[in-house]
C-alpha cells in the first residue's frame, strides 16, 4: 500500500508496482478465507513487492517492517504446509502470546522508524496509530497462521483504523474491500471451528 500513503513518484513504473502489490493484498485475503494455502505465496509477493518500493524511497524503517511480516507469512506458510491444524477459537495462552507479539512488534516499529530517511508521518499522532496498526496486522497474522477465528477480528479492527486515521480516499475504499472479505472470513473460520469442535 506504498503509494496510499506516498504521492512523491519518480517513475509511473513505482505506481504500477503498488497497484499490483494492492491487488496481491486483496487477492490473498480473498483466498484466507477459504484457508487456502496459496494465500501466503500471494501475499509474500506482495509485501515483496511492497518492501521494494519502501526501500527504492530510503524509507529503511518501513522497509525493515515488510520485512518482519514477509518472516511471519513464510511462518504461516510452514505451518499450514507441514503441520495438519483445525480452525479454532483462541484460549487463553493465545491471547497471551498474541499480545506479547503486538507489544514486540510496536517497540520494534518504534526501533526501526528513527531509520527513516524521509519522515512518512508529520505528526506524533499519526506515527503512534500507524505503530498500533503494524502490531494489530501483524498479531492477525499470526492468529491466521495458526488458524483462529479472532483473526479477522483483529484484521477488521486495524482496517477500521486505517480508514479513521488515514483519510486517503484509495487507502480507505482498499480498507472498505478488506472489512467486508474480513467479515466473511470471520463468519467462515467460526463456522468451521464449531464443526470441529463437534
Amino acid at each position: 500500500m506504498f503509494f496510499l500513503y506516498n504521492n512523491d513518484y519518480k517513475y509511473w513504473f513505482y505506481l504500477v508496482l503498488d497497484l499490483i502489490s494492492i491487488f496481491f493484498t486483496i487477492f490473498s485475503i480473498f483466498l484466507s478465507k477459504k484457508y487456502n494455502i496459496w494465500t501466503y505465496p500471494v501475499f509474500i509477493i506482495s509485501y515483496f513487492i511492497n518492501s521494494y518500493l519502501t526501500y527504492k524511497n530510503y524509507l529503511y524503517g518501513s522497509f525493515i517492517m515488510k520485512i518482519y511480516h514477509i518472516m511471519i507469512g513464510l511462518y504461516g506458510w510452514f505451518l499450514w504446509t507441514n503441520k495438519k491444524i483445525n480452525i479454532t477459537f483462541c484460549k487463553k495462552k493465545d491471547y497471551i502470546q498474541t499480545f506479547i507479539l503486538f507489544l514486540i512488534t510496536c517497540i520494534l516499529n518504534i526501533v526501526v522508524e528513527f531509520l527513516n530517511i524521509k519522515n512518512e508521518n508529520d505528526d506524533n499522532f499519526h506515527f503512534i496509530v500507524n505503530i498500533i496498526m503494524n502490531g494489530l496486522y501483524f498479531s492477525s497474522m499470526y492468529q491466521m497462521a495458526i488458524k483462529k477465528v479472532e483473526n479477522w477480528i483483529i484484521y477488521i479492527i486495524s482496517n477500521i483504523l486505517n480508514i479513521l486515521y488515514i483519510p486517503i480516499f484509495l487507502s480507505s475504499f482498499y480498507s472498505i474491500i478488506i472489512i467486508f472479505l474480513s467479515i466473511e472470513g470471520f463468519f467462515f473460520w467460526k463456522k468451521e471451528a464449531i464443526k470441529s469442535k463437534k
